[in-house]
């Protein structure tokens, strides 16, 4: 450390631990440190340390104490005094949700004003000299000299004062006008986040941003500052409504999305594993397969022929979630109950042809579809019915099992029609292209028969598993399904399987 052209000066090796040569090169590079010498033969760079960023001044001044007596500034150490007023008003300080400032801030800030006191002081001695010595005080250069030495002092006078020369001269000459309460942080107390913080105000955040409307933070900004004029309330930004959209997240989210995808998405989910051994849980439901099939109808009076490529089969799986094997199917126009009913008189005819028996299930899992209706049925098939809850796809194994029949085989045809409304996009199959091909595209037959050799596919590829799933099956687990089990409004049913 060494003084050149009266401005204290630290060498690279000065200040090492402190800050790099390489961090030094770039700020001087930047203009942040300003360089007084540079570096050749045997003399070493000198940075001036008042010209260092502030967190780096204070550890030079740590590091060499005798270099916070300097000349030019030390003026500021001299003759500080404890401004036992501040500390009264401090010590009474109340904010604005009725709390006292901590200790440590009334310390800060009573040295903040003691400090400025001691500025003032200095000032005004500089103006009665003025007459004396025809020679007025350069004011900036002043505050230069302060702003730096403010870390000086750190240690024995700790303070928030800030370390530009104009914005420490804007806090005096504020605090001068308005006195020790402009010393107190405008953020401490997080009064910035107080501008809302009663519960009527919060009630009305929370109304707005869980407005079926899905209103944005400007929306939402505008709307409440419209009820706060009225009310007299501060007014808040949309950057504040940011914020509490942040904090209310969860309690809008039914109101801005729906009860539906609030249960889908946010609440606790219960997770159950695979069965291990079959006939132990079936899961169905319908679905629209995605492929399309032309069909041709024609006009009775004019015997206009009018040919349509939109149509779609509907097919009830009965799925065996132990591996997801399709035990019983059937394709119609159409989901509805008797549709239903063929897919489970197809289930429990296939447990015949791969078990010799007619076998029940131990639990079966449906959708609300026709409940009412449908209950009796299903209690022929199954020792435990338990429907899912209502616009609960994630409860049934079988959608998620359609989504693969659609990727996995569906796809690979031409007349397939996509993965549906709610999907991406950009995965969605040519639309111009599909309707070029539109003419090569099955009639309802051969539409059928693309299904059913989907499921007999399906079968075949887990078959083998399957028949040995079910040897895990415990002796007093084997349903048979006989005629004790079928309700009398249901004789017709059973006749048929």
């Amino acid at each position: 450390m060494e003084y050149y052209n009266n401005r204290l000066c630290a060498t690279v090796q000065d200040l090492a631990g402190i800050v790099s040569a390489d961090t030094l090169r770039q700020m001087q590079h930047r203009g942040t440190v300003e360089r007084m010498r540079r570096g050749c033969f045997e003399r070493e760079a000198l940075y001036v340390v008042e010209s260092m960023p502030s967190k780096y001044r204070v550890e030079v001044y740590r590091k060499y104490p005798e270099s916070r007596q300097t000349t030019g500034t030390g003026y500021l150490l001299d003759e500080i005094r404890l401004d036992t007023a501040a500390v009264d008003f401090f010590e009474r300080y109340t904010l604005q949700d009725g709390r006292h400032l901590t200790t440590d801030k009334q310390e800060e800030y009573v040295n903040n004003a003691s400090i400025l006191n001691r500025c003032g002081e200095i000032l005004q001695a500089h103006a009665d000299q003025r007459g004396k010595h025809g020679k007025p005080m350069l004011v900036g250069e002043f505050w230069q000299k302060a702003a730096a030495a403010l870390d000086r002092i750190e240690e024995m006078w700790p303070n928030s004062l800030p370390r530009n020369a104009k914005r420490l001269q804007q806090k005096f000459n504020d605090y001068t006008a308005n006195g020790f309460e402009v010393l107190v942080n405008g953020r401490f107390g997080n009064k910035t986040a107080a501008k809302v913080n009663s519960d009527v105000k919060e009630s009305l955040i929370q109304e707005l941003l869980a407005d079926r409307r899905n209103l944005n933070n400007e929306q939402v900004c505008m709307m409440y500052n419209i009820m706060a004029e009225k009310m007299g309330w501060k007014s808040i930004t949309a950057g504040a409504v940011g914020e509490w959209r942040k904090k209310l997240a969860l309690t809008v989210y039914a109101g801005r999305v729906g009860e539906t995808k609030m249960r889908a998405n946010k609440m606790m989910q219960v997770k159950r594993s695979r069965p291990t051994a079959a006939l132990m849980h079936w899961s169905a439901d319908g679905w629209d397969a995605e492929l399309l099939f032309q069909r041709t109808t024609i006009n009775k009076k004019t015997g206009h022929k009018t040919t349509t490529y939109h149509n779609r089969l509907t097919i009830v799986v009965i799925l065996d979630t132990c591996c997801n094997y399709p035990i019983g199917y059937a394709i119609g126009e159409g989901e509805n109950p008797g549709l239903i009913k063929e897919a489970l008189r197809n289930a429990v005819n296939h447990t015949r042809e791969l078990f010799g028996k007619r076998y029940r299930t131990l639990q079966f899992q449906s959708d609300q579809y026709s409940i009412k209706t449908m209950t009796p049925v299903y209690g022929v098939i199954a020792d435990k019915v338990t429907p899912a809850r209502v616009k609960n796809a994630k409860a049934k194994p079988v959608e998620p099992y359609f989504g693969e029949i659609n990727r996995k085989y569906c796809q690979m045809m031409k007349n397939w029609s996509g993965f549906g409304i709610t999907s991406n996009k950009d995965l969605q199959p040519n639309i111009d292209l599909m309707n070029r091909y539109r003419h090569e595209f099955p009639d309802e037959e051969g539409c059928r028969k693309q299904l059913e050799s989907i499921m007999e596919l399906e079968r075949q590829k887990k078959r083998e598993q399957y028949m040995a799933m079910f040897g895990n099956l415990k002796p007093e687990q084997l349903l048979e399904l006989s005629g004790s089990h079928v309700p009398a409004q249901s004789g017709r049913w059973a006749e048929g399987c």
